[in-house]
């Protein structure tokens, strides 16, 4: 049996099919699965060749990707994980005789990603190259430890000039996912760490986080910080397509619908409602965006993971996005801006806010 088609590692949905040649006969596969916890699961399937001899194993990727869980969703401090699935298998004939094996290793990714060799990927996972973020804005940055170093930069106003700052942080390399959320608040905490700088976060233009590896950077992030107050801001936070933590933001109107979702019965001559449910609606708006964001707001929605509101630097409820507005044309004359519908993923969404100060 001759085995091809796989390879040293591949993101879930870039990976192809296993082709299993040379056999005579029908096969039994026993599919062995490491999980990212270290927990296994395994089970057995069966195959029977074509005429030639040949037997494709189509979506091990889509296999793959369905035992991987979300990362912790965490806000302060940096994170390391192994996020890694292994499969395993071996081939047996039909007289249970072993006549091969193979094995492929899964990288998480919820989106062909064009990355070839995982393993050795020495760039962020994400899909910013530039963006702007508010102050009060989450932003997180993750990569796979293969013996980078993590660099932030920081342009902010000394006096009445322009300053610059950096700093370079030591990586593992484990191969494991590196994690954090590198808002302004922990930038502006980090250059005082590192460098005995204080800034205050209104002082920030912008940061570019980078990694070196041997001296020579390899990728690169610019940040630019957004400072102007817009009337209506709704912060989401999501799983990238790499399956990393990330935000957006939404800064066009929040326009908000109710629906009640009740049974009606008749007692005693009166038209009664029972099992009230009342549900908001939120239709908002991005504002006008880049392609890039555009991209952003479809992971959001493509997201299977939690997906939450994000307010004063935590977390808020849990949202289910129920409609989207995606509309663009080719080629295009105005600028991009999506509309999501959502609704909180919790039954009851009435909330008590109920003011106690005294006049």
């Amino acid at each position: 049996m001759v085995v091809s088609g796989t390879n040293s590692g591949a993101f879930c949905k870039d990976f192809g099919s296993v082709v299993l040649s040379d056999l005579t006969g029908s096969i039994s596969v026993i599919y062995s699965l490491t999980l990212p916890d270290g927990s296994s699961r395994s089970f057995t399937e069966h195959y029977s060749p074509d005429d030639k001899g040949i037997v494709r194993i189509n979506d091990l990727g889509e296999l793959a990707f369905a035992y991987f869980e979300p990362l912790p969703m965490v806000l302060a401090g940096a994170q390391s994980a192994s996020y890694t699935l292994l499969l395993d298998a071996v081939v047996y004939d039909i007289a249970d005789s072993k006549v091969g094996q193979f094995s492929q290793k899964f990288f998480y990714s919820n989106c062909r990603t064009n990355i070839q060799s995982p393993h050795s990927y020495q760039g962020f996972l994400s899909r910013h190259h530039r963006c702007k973020i508010s102050a009060e804005q989450a932003h997180f940055v993750g990569f796979i430890q293969n013996g980078q170093q993590l660099g932030i930069g920081v342009s902010y106003r000394k006096g009445n000039a322009e300053q610059w700052s950096e700093f370079l942080m030591s990586m593992g390399d484990n191969g494991q996912i590196y994690y954090q959320n590198l808002d302004v608040q922990t930038v502006v905490q980090l250059l005082q760490t590192n460098m005995g700088v204080s800034v205050p976060v209104d002082d920030v233009f912008y940061y570019i986080i980078y990694l070196k590896v041997d001296g020579s950077v390899q990728d690169a992030m610019q940040v630019d910080v957004d400072h102007i107050p817009y009337p209506a801001t709704t912060h989401m936070l999501y799983y990238n397509c790499f399956g990393i933590p990330d935000s957006l933001r939404f800064t066009g109107k929040d326009n908000r619908t109710t629906e009640i979702d009740a049974a009606y019965i008749n007692v005693q001559r009166k038209f009664l409602k029972i099992n009230t449910k009342y549900n908001i609606y939120h239709d908002v708006n991005t504002g006008f965006i880049n392609a890039v964001m555009r991209d952003c707001a479809e992971d959001l929605v493509n997201c299977e993971a939690p997906v939450y509101l994000y307010c004063n630097g935590a977390l808020g409820d849990r949202i289910t996005v129920t409609e989207v507005n995606f509309d663009e044309f080719t080629p295009r004359t105005e600028p991009i801006n999506v509309r999501i519908k959502y609704r909180l993923a919790s039954e009851c969404q009435r909330t008590i806010d109920r003011d106690m100060t005294v006049d």
